[in-house]
């Protein structure tokens, strides 16, 4: 487990990373979603020791991290992994050269440093770009070496810090279950920084919200998506919505919008026809969405009812006793 505690990080006043406590849990893939300048990519840099906090402490389960220097520090380092969205990756090396040079610089057997190598291609997918030059890698392809470079030395603990900003969708689809079987595969804790929700969605078993410089909203994947509860949450669930609020205000108005969030196996009953007909109620669909997120699916409707109220008070108690979360959305 990772635990940060009051941790802060000041640049020429400004307060990057303000005050932070949370714990990431070991064995999972976290994420932790931010607007530009929220100061994820600090917060990031920080927990992979790269920086020092101005206050603050960082814990490897029970072990204090942060103030560390020297042989200490390195050795640390060498169990941690990270990825970069823009892969850093040495261009006058090969495929194979680039992967080896985490082991080269510990010192490691020639004949060890070409087993794990094929190894680690094996794993990414590459075992017939050995030989080839980055210059000659798509973008997908770089990231995969990216990948396995970071896992050279067996790490515990694997950032990523918007290790797919630079993908087509297709791509980063394919690079986030590649992670995902990897995590699986080595028992890894995964952190993961990022500004898309596509890929807390797809990847992720928790997630913290970042806004300047704080943790605003922590919580698993699907408790977010359920029932984002601060403003940007709200904001970056929103992005991934075929049609927003503001598509239905030109709409007509009869009566309260309402928002109503379906989870688990309320997403595939027929609530809305047993509301209109047990209810008596109009019901009018503005918009709707689902998704899944992991096992689970998850999905939104914004509807107007129409009715006499008794039948209405009634009805939004039947969708509480389906546990279907219900809220309005403007009067």
């Amino acid at each position: 487990m990772i635990t940060l505690r009051n941790l802060a990080k000041n640049y020429s006043g400004l307060h990057a990373v303000n005050s932070i406590t949370l714990e990431i849990p070991s064995n999972k893939i976290y994420g932790i979603i931010g607007k530009s300048g929220a100061g994820k990519s600090t917060l990031v840099r920080l927990l992979s020791l790269l920086e020092k906090p101005d206050a603050g402490e960082i814990y490897f389960d029970d072990d204090r991290v942060d103030h560390l220097i020297g042989t200490p520090l390195l050795e640390r380092r060498r169990k941690l992994g990270m990825i970069f969205q823009n892969f850093n990756l040495f261009s006058s090396r090969n495929v194979f050269d680039n992967i080896a040079y985490p082991l080269e610089i510990t010192n490691q057997p020639k004949d060890k440093i070409k087993s794990r190598v094929h190894e680690l291609l094996a794993m990414v997918g590459l075992l017939d770009k050995t030989a080839s030059a980055i210059s000659q890698l798509s973008g997908g392809q770089k990231q995969r070496v990216a990948i396995a470079r970071a896992l050279a030395n067996y790490p515990e603990i694997l950032f990523c810090d918007e290790a797919t900003s630079a993908l087509d969708p297709q791509t980063t689809a394919s690079i986030l279950q590649l992670i995902k079987d990897i995590q699986t595969q080595m028992n890894l804790t995964v952190v993961m920084i990022t500004h898309q929700m596509e890929v807390v969605r797809d990847a992720c078993d928790f997630v913290s919200v970042i806004d300047d410089g704080e943790i605003v909203e922590s919580g698993t994947v699907k408790d977010i998506f359920s029932f984002p509860r601060t403003k940007i949450t709200r904001e970056f669930v929103g992005t991934l919505k075929p049609l927003m609020d503001e598509a239905i205000e030109d709409l007509p108005r009869y009566s309260i919008k309402y928002r109503l969030h379906f989870t688990g196996e309320s997403t595939t009953k027929p609530i809305l026809a047993r509301l209109i007909r047990e209810y008596m109620l109009d019901v009018n669909i503005l918009s709707g969405s689902i998704y899944t997120v992991g096992n689970d699916h998850i999905g939104e409707l914004i509807v107007e009812f129409v009715g006499q109220s008794e039948n209405l008070d009634a009805a939004k108690q039947h969708l509480q006793e389906q546990n279907v979360r219900i809220e309005v959305v403007d009067a």
